[in-house]
């Protein structure tokens, strides 16, 4: 009986439903490159299967986890919560040290530093900003390097 169950473990399917694509909502492909690093797929929870969008690329959804399949890998796309609680701040810090890094003072006010122009979500920026919190690394177009700072 044991042997049946675990065999059954192994065959549980990756796709369970597929679910309808929602024409208006656009996949962030960056944001799914940028997470397709070491540091956070070390952190992914584990997931045995997951709803699939039929989209390019699938998405999946699991247990309030986002992953992302780009052949044969299952990318895990951690949400900002999660992007958040990896920082390991009190929410209030993580608003303060994310305010801090993404504008620069200058004389006539706050300026969003121009390393950051290039991002074009709210994920992105967030992304960005705990690699560079936990991991002392910037995003430099195509991969993640360690910050000259």
């Amino acid at each position: 009986m044991k042997q049946q169950r675990q065999r059954n473990k192994l065959l549980t399917p990756l796709v369970v439903k597929v679910l309808p694509i929602m024409e208006e909502e656009m996949i962030d492909t960056i944001y799914i490159k940028m997470c397709d690093c070491s540091e956070i797929q070390k952190q992914k929870p584990d997931s045995t299967y997951a709803l699939w969008e039929a989209r390019i690329p699938p998405i999946g959804y699991h247990l309030g986890n986002v992953f992302a399949y780009i052949e044969p890998r299952i990318i895990w796309l951690p949400t900002q919560s999660q992007l958040q609680k990896m920082v390991g701040l009190h929410p209030f810090r993580v608003c303060g040290n994310f305010y801090e890094w993404l504008f620069d003072s200058v004389d006539d006010g706050w300026h969003v530093n121009h390393n950051h122009q290039n991002f074009t979500s709210r994920e992105q920026l967030e992304l960005a900003f705990c690699m560079s919190e936990k991991f002392g690394k910037v995003w430099t177009g195509n991969k993640w390097t360690t910050s000259q700072c």
